[in-house]
């Protein structure tokens, strides 16, 4: 498996082009659409990893590892992600501190199928 700095680089680049709350992802004009939509424009933290996973950025374990780690962060990602107060800043300097501290697994991933 890639580091986790790596994996979570993926993710910090869809949130570093546009981020967003309440919607896996928008276009420009705000209006909800599919993470991977070519008009997408700004993601949420869901829709970043998913994002990186439907564009084969990431596997399936990647991307369980990474949203593991990120929601080990931030006591559970999409509520987090969706507070009034949030910014992309303050989402990307979690991902940054997440990149360091990688998920504490008390048990093993499941092996890909």
């Amino acid at each position: 498996m890639r580091p986790l700095e790596e994996l979570i680089g993926y993710v910090a680049c869809f949130i570093q082009r546009g981020f967003t709350k309440r919607a896996g992802a928008r276009n420009r004009d705000g209006d909800v659409c599919s993470t991977i939509d070519p008009t997408a424009s700004r993601w949420c933290l869901w829709g970043a990893v998913d994002a990186a996973t439907q564009s084969h950025q990431l596997s399936l374990r990647e991307a369980d590892l990474v949203w593991r780690t990120i929601n080990q962060h931030t006591s559970g990602a999409v509520s987090w992600n969706d507070r009034w107060w949030r910014t992309k800043g303050s989402v990307l300097r979690m991902l940054r501190r997440a990149a360091k501290n990688p998920y504490r697994r008390s048990y093993p991933l499941p092996e890909p199928q």
